[in-house]
Formats: structure tokens, C-alpha cells, sequence
């Protein structure tokens, strides 16, 4: 279920589970958060959960305004996952 997320609606208490989740599944590939309204502290907190994720290969955040900061967390925790 965690794959299929787009347009939940996510709070801000509902990304920060969301994150703790995603760093405690291996198993994950792909994840769609598209129009979830992520954006500050919720972004760096998922993008830490994402980073060096074992599987994750696609990650979808269309729609969500993650804004400067949130963009750069999420462009800096790349390298060390498998997203192409």
C-alpha cells in the first residue's frame, strides 16, 4: 500500500509516519506521493527516510510544493539511492 499515495491529503503527522515507515521497509520500488501537499520540515524528514533506501527505483512527487529547501534535500539524498 505504500506505493499508492498520490492525493491522500497527507498532514504533516501523516508524512512524519510516512517517513518512518519508508525507513524501516526494504522492499519498496516504487512510490507515488504526488499531490500530497509535502513541502519544509516534511520533505528533509522524508527525503532522510529515502536516502539510501535498498530498493526504491521510482519515486513520484508531482504536485507537491516542496519549495527550495525541500527540493534541494530530496536532489541531495539522490546519489545514494537506486532512483533513476
Amino acid at each position: 500500500m505504500l506505493a499508492k499515495l498520490s492525493v491522500c491529503h497527507l498532514s504533516r503527522a501523516g508524512v512524519r509516519a510516512l517517513a518512518h515507515a519508508l525507513t524501516n521497509n526494504a522492499s519498496l520500488q516504487p512510490c507515488n506521493l504526488a499531490c500530497n501537499m509535502i513541502y519544509g520540515h516534511a520533505t528533509r524528514q522524508l527525503a532522510a527516510a529515502l536516502g539510501g533506501h535498498a530498493r526504491l527505483t521510482c519515486l513520484n512527487l508531482d504536485h507537491n510544493p516542496l519549495l527550495d529547501a525541500g527540493g534541494a534535500a530530496i536532489a541531495a539524498m539522490l546519489p545514494s539511492t537506486k532512483l533513476s
